[in-house]
Formats: C-alpha cells, sequence, structure tokens
C-alpha cells in the first residue's frame, strides 16, 4: 500500500464511527498518534487527497469529520514548516472543491502571511455562505490588527447581513480584539 493510499485509509477511519471494541478515549488516541506521525513529506500526499478526492471518501455525515481529519493531518504535517504548507495550500483557494478546506487550514495554522489570502478571497465574492463563514473563522484564527481589518471590510459587504454570516464575522472580530492586546 503506497503512503497515500495510507493516509487516505487512516483519514476515513478516524472520522467514521466508532467501532464496537473502540473507546472514544482510544479514538482520540489514535487520532493524536496518527497526527504526531505526520510530517513535512506528508505534505503533498494529503493535499492529493484534497484535490484528488477517492471515491471512498463518505458523502454522508460524516463527510464533515474527513474534511476535519484531514484539515487537522495538514496542519500537523506542516507544523515544523508552516510557510511551505501554506505555500502549497493557496493555490487551492482557486479549486471549488478544495478551497473549504484550504480556508480552514490557512486559518489553522494562524499565519500571518495566510491574511492577504483570505482577504483576496473575501473580495472575490464567496459563493456560500459556509464560504464567507469560513474565511471570518480564519482570520480570527490569525487574530491581529491586519485581520480584524479585513472581517470590517467583510462587515460591511450586504451579503454579510446574513445572520450566520454576521455571527461568524462578530466572532471572529472578538478574537482579533482579543489577540491585540
Amino acid at each position: 500500500m503506497n503512503r497515500t493510499a495510507w493516509l487516505l485509509d487512516r483519514l476515513i477511519e478516524l472520522s467514521g464511527p466508532l467501532g464496537p471494541f473502540t473507546t472514544p478515549q482510544q479514538r482520540e488516541q489514535q487520532h493524536e498518534h496518527f497526527l504526531a506521525g505526520l510530517d513535512e513529506s506528508t505534505l503533498d500526499p494529503l493535499i492529493g487527497i484534497l484535490v484528488r478526492p477517492s471515491p471512498e471518501v463518505p458523502n454522508d455525515a460524516y463527510r464533515e469529520h474527513f474534511e476535519l481529519e484531514l484539515q487537522e493531518a495538514i496542519v500537523a504535517a506542516g507544523r515544523n514548516c508552516p510557510l511551505v504548507a501554506l505555500n502549497k495550500i493557496a493555490p487551492l483557494l482557486e479549486d471549488a472543491v478544495a478551497r473549504p478546506v484550504a480556508i480552514d487550514v490557512i486559518g489553522a495554522l494562524r499565519l500571518r502571511e495566510g491574511i492577504p489570502l483570505l482577504e483576496r478571497q473575501s473580495e472575490h465574492e464567496p459563493s456560500t455562505a459556509d464560504e464567507w463563514a469560513r474565511i471570518a473563522c480564519a482570520l480570527g484564527d490569525i487574530g491581529g490588527t491586519a485581520a480584524d481589518i479585513v472581517l470590517a471590510r467583510m462587515q460591511s459587504h450586504p451579503q454579510a447581513r446574513a445572520p450566520e454570516i454576521a455571527e461568524a464575522i462578530l466572532i471572529a472580530r472578538m478574537r482579533c480584539e482579543s489577540s491585540k492586546g
């Protein structure tokens, strides 16, 4: 089994339901062990999984869990080289399928260098409320004055009047404010 197939199998396993003999604590230990074993050499295979979704990836309620596991795995793989990870994930903002996870990864990397990427994405009229909320949350994860300025611009956009978008922006701005001090 090649590395990409092994990573995909682990991501599917960790994002699926608990088996009859697996406790939540055991699953958490498996999750932590998996993330600890990732490094820069796994970035490209993980990004490949994001760009070319396998038919094995669940399309049901577990899809969100899979995306979260994948996002956490990419961030863990890039923990020792976050700028490399950011530079590899940035082009995926152009890919409609990969974009939601790419936005989340940029926020989770918490690099100020991610702010211009998210700002540019917010200026391209995000297509869904989910995308608007993800951009806001990612900016809140990064925090600071520069992120807050982008969030203020987003807040003035007519689409930001939708309750879920307005709430995401408000929470992100509060997180930016608390990170300034």
